[in-house]
């Protein structure tokens, strides 16, 4: 299969000497793939190109969040923080 495209943090499925099993991508390799198991019973944390039979991309929102981050919210910042006694 084709791995353009494919970024960490997208799901893919494995069919590893005849095991069907779905990974999370953590890197790209130009060769392979080095995975994390979605089911435990699995060790594998390698795959290429030719053991991949499915993806499923995050969407751009997801990457986005993930790439931008958190704002910290300082309460002295707020207007409306006045004391009404």
């Amino acid at each position: 299969m084709n791995l353009h495209g494919l970024e960490p943090g997208d799901v893919v499925e494995i069919d590893h000497k005849g095991r069907l099993f779905f990974c999370l991508v953590e890197a790209i390799d130009a060769q392979q793939l080095k995975v994390k198991p979605l089911d435990r019973h699995n060790t594998w944390r390698t795959a290429t190109a030719k053991e991949v039979i499915g993806i499923w991309r995050a969407s751009k929102a997801t990457r986005a969040r993930r790439t931008q981050p958190h704002a910290s919210i300082d309460p002295g910042d707020r207007e409306d923080t006045a004391l009404v006694a």
